[in-house]
C-alpha cells in the first residue's frame, strides 16, 4: 500500500513537474518525510481518545468511591456518639466470640439446642436492623437506644445459655453409670 502511495506521488509530481517549473534536489524526499510525519498524528489521535476513555473511566471510579462513603454512613449505635460506637463494638466482638465457642461445641447431642438457639439470634439481628431503621427516622430516641442495647444484651444471654446447656450435657455424658444393687 505505501509503495502504491508513493508510485502514485511520484506520478502526480511527474505531471506537475511538466506544468510547473522543476522542484528543487531533494524536494520528493521532504514531501514524503512530511507525509510520513502526518500518519504519526494519526497514532496520537487514538492514543489521545484512550487517554480521554481512561480519565473517563477513572473518574466514574472516584465517583463510586466517593458515594460507596457517603452511602457507608454509620448506622447503629456508632452513629449516635463515641461512647456508643465503643458500646457497639464491645458487643459485637463479644457476639462474635461466643458465636465461636457455641460452633465448637457442636456435636450429636449439643446440635438441636445450638440449631434453636442460632434461629433466636437470628431474629433478634433482624429485629437489630429494624431498629437501626428507626433510630435513624426517631432521630437517635433515646428508646431505640435502649432498645439496641438490650437486643445485644439479649443475644449474648442466649449464647451463654446455649454454652451453658451444652456444659451441660458434656458433663452427663462423661458422668459413669451408678451400679445399681
Amino acid at each position: 500500500m505505501e509503495k502504491e502511495f508513493d508510485d502514485l506521488i511520484k506520478e502526480l509530481l511527474k505531471e506537475e513537474a511538466s506544468h510547473t517549473v522543476e522542484p528543487s534536489e531533494g524536494h520528493s524526499l521532504r514531501f514524503l518525510d512530511k507525509l510520513n510525519r502526518q500518519k504519526a498524528p494519526k497514532k496520537s489521535v487514538v492514543w489521545k481518545r484512550f487517554s480521554i476513555a481512561a480519565s473517563f473511566a477513572i473518574l466514574l471510579g472516584l465517583g463510586a468511591v466517593a458515594l460507596n462513603q457517603n452511602s457507608s454512613k454509620e448506622y447503629g449505635l456508632a452513629s449516635v456518639s463515641a461512647e456508643m460506637k465503643q458500646a457497639e463494638t464491645y458487643f459485637t466482638t463479644t457476639i462474635e466470640r461466643e458465636m465461636q465457642s457455641v460452633k465448637n461445641e457442636i456435636s450429636p447431642e449439643t446440635q438441636k439446642i445450638i440449631e434453636d438457639g442460632l434461629i433466636q439470634i437470628q431474629i433478634l439481628e433482624t429485629e437489630y436492623q429494624n431498629l437501626e431503621q428507626d433510630l435513624i427516622k426517631s432521630g437517635n430516641d433515646q428508646r431505640v437506644i435502649y432498645a439496641m442495647i438490650k437486643n445485644f444484651q439479649t443475644r449474648i444471654e442466649i449464647l451463654e445459655a446455649i454454652l451453658e446447656q451444652t456444659e451441660t450435657i458434656k458433663n452427663l455424658k462423661t458422668i459413669p453409670d451408678e451400679n445399681i444393687i
